[in-house]
């Protein structure tokens, strides 16, 4: 019983973490009232960073921020500059952006979060428990 309770708190406090360094929530905010528009890659630092600097117009003023890997769907690998890619972003925080499918990341995110939430405290109690000393029977 000690070990199943272990195992639910773990399970529990790595899924709340990993949600919070995934920012699944901002995900969720741009996928349910983000408005879309167009944007455009500026540059990229895929073989280095991982990563790309892309600029969109909202409420009449220019936004230029950097995206991640295959954040929202998009492969940095095939990005370019000068190439337009969908861009979603709150319209009360304009600054609060995302390059690519909100969805997408979402999707991502939480398959990532709800699999290692359960995968890894599964295989720490399971290391735990094999490397637990036995009493010698004597």
């Amino acid at each position: 019983m000690r070990t199943a309770s272990i195992y639910v708190v773990s399970v529990l406090a790595l899924w709340f973490a990993l949600r919070w360094a995934t920012h699944m929530s901002r995900y969720e905010l741009l996928e349910a009232a983000g408005v879309r528009t167009t944007g455009t890659i500026v540059s990229t630092t895929c073989g280095e960073h991982a990563s790309f600097k892309y600029e969109y117009v909202a409420k009449g003023q220019l936004f230029m921020r950097m995206g991640k890997r295959s954040e929202g769907g998009l492969s940095c690998a095939s990005l370019t500059a000068g190439l337009r890619v969908p861009v979603a972003y709150l319209a009360e925080s304009p600054q609060m952006s995302l390059a690519g499918d909100p969805a997408a990341a979402l999707s991502e995110a939480r398959l990532f979060t709800t699999v290692a939430s359960f995968i890894f405290p599964a295989i720490a109690l399971w290391m735990r428990h094999r490397v637990r000393v036995k009493p010698d029977v004597a």
